[in-house]
């Protein structure tokens, strides 16, 4: 009857943890004159003592379950903040780039790619794993910052293909702040241009320019056709909108016999295990707060989950596969959040260690209260409950990619995790 049990004790928490979050909200410093607002709660009925300290609990379980709610709120993106490579990708030191400049070594590819400073801490893995990858490829580290005004051209000279894997991204709901999303695709598709040897650029976009801002979003099935509605989208799929479209627009207006092709990746929710030490990334950190017990309840939220191998696996053949101007999905298959608790849950592996995992769903009503006093919560109630599915057949038929289960992904990512001590 453990379930049951936790289920009352978070629901009780964070019930009171609205109103007294509320209350502290509002009442914290009432104007000179005003009584202060009413939330419910009589102190003297429950006595002060034991209301303070349910309160206290309250808020300390709502301090957990906040942050989860924002990284499933796309309120923020921090996968890279670096971007452009040659025969690889910007900012090598990024999960996805990691796991992309291993696949081409792997392959035998000479592999150049940018990091803000060769010598930080989120480039030490990149020293090794040159020797690791076991392929007869090669790697150069180049230091570039993307929001840079340098001559690009430097760092593609000479290159066949380039990768631009990512893309500096912050959000407070102003387009001033994804802003530089644009800027760096056009600075690194325009080196591309600029750059006679390039054949090919690939384009890391998202399932985020495919299916957001829409109304026919729940059970739709959405194929590399399909466009988000950016004027209709949050700022983290708009910025990926844009920035693809942008791609695209330059290499359209390339000079003539130019002959520059593009190509782009959109993929889910990638997760997998890291081939760093960073942690910086927000599959890694939704899938440690379940596992050590920061979220108490998981909301009605769907996960379009991809495993990381599949997503380096499709750019590194889209060099030299798929047509030019393509648009390739990556997708395994989609998972409730419980779905992926119960999913780590059933594996020996993982349950072996010491994981608190949550047994249970938060109310959807639950979460739109609390969504009434703090805009992390309000961000996410209109995709509780919303699920949708996509088109990923000329990925499979065309890059030859045989995408892994979803639970693999979530299971391969948790095992790295704890088996690395990093929960």
């Amino acid at each position: 009857m453990i379930a049951p049990r936790r289920f009352l004790q978070a629901f009780i928490f964070l019930s009171v943890a609205v109103l007294a979050i509320a209350q502290d909200d509002i009442q914290e410093e009432p104007p000179a004159g005003e009584d202060p607002v009413d939330t419910g709660v009589d102190v003297d009925d429950v006595g002060e003592d034991s209301y303070k300290s349910v309160k206290g609990t309250a808020k300390k379980a709502w301090q957990n379950f906040k942050p989860s709610l924002a990284h499933w709120s796309n309120k923020r993106c921090v996968e890279n903040s670096d971007a452009v490579g040659i025969l690889a990708r910007l900012s090598a030191s990024g999960f996805i780039a990691t796991h992309i400049v291993r696949k081409l070594m792997q392959d035998g590819y000479a592999v150049r790619g940018t990091v803000r400073s060769v010598s930080s801490s989120n480039a030490k893995h990149l020293q090794t794993l040159s020797a690791e990858s076991g392929g007869e490829g090669t790697l150069e580290l180049v230091e570039a910052d993307l929001l840079s005004t340098e001559d690009w051209t430097n760092i593609t000279a000479s290159a066949s293909y380039v990768v631009h894997c990512a893309s500096p991204f912050q959000v407070s709901g102003k387009d001033d702040d994804f802003s530089a999303a644009l800027v760096g695709t056009r600075r690194v598709v325009q080196a591309a241009i600029d750059t006679p040897s390039v054949k090919r650029v690939i384009v890391t976009s998202s399932i985020a320019a495919v299916s957001s801002g829409r109304d026919d979003v729940h059970l739709c099935t959405f194929t590399p056709d399909d466009w988000s509605d950016a004027d209709k989208s949050d700022p983290y799929p708009k910025s990926k909108t844009l920035a693809e479209k942008e791609a695209r627009q330059l290499v359209a207006n390339q000079p003539a016999g130019r002959g520059l092709e593009l190509v782009t990746i959109n993929p889910g929710f990638v997760v997998g295990p890291s081939l760093s030490e960073r942690q910086d990334f927000v599959s890694f950190d939704t899938i440690k707060r379940l596992l050590n017990g920061s979220v108490p309840a998981a909301p009605s939220l769907s996960l379009s989950i991809v495993h990381v191998d599949d997503v380096a696996e499709a750019h590194v053949r889209a060099l030299s596969r798929g047509k030019p101007g393509g648009r390739y999905i990556c997708w395994s298959g989609n998972l409730w959040l419980y779905e992926v608790c119960q999913c780590m849950r059933n594996n020996e592996s993982i349950t072996s260690y010491r994981v608190r995992l949550p047994y249970f769903r938060a109310p959807n009503f639950l979460v739109w209260t609390i969504g009434l006093c703090d805009k992390t919560a309000r961000a996410i109630v209109s995709r509780l409950g919303v699920e949708s599915f996509y088109d990923t057949s000329s990925t499979t038929s065309e890059l030859g990619i045989a995408f892994k289960s979803a639970d693999d992904a979530v299971v391969d990512a948790a095992l790295d995790m704890l088996q690395r001590g990093l929960v």
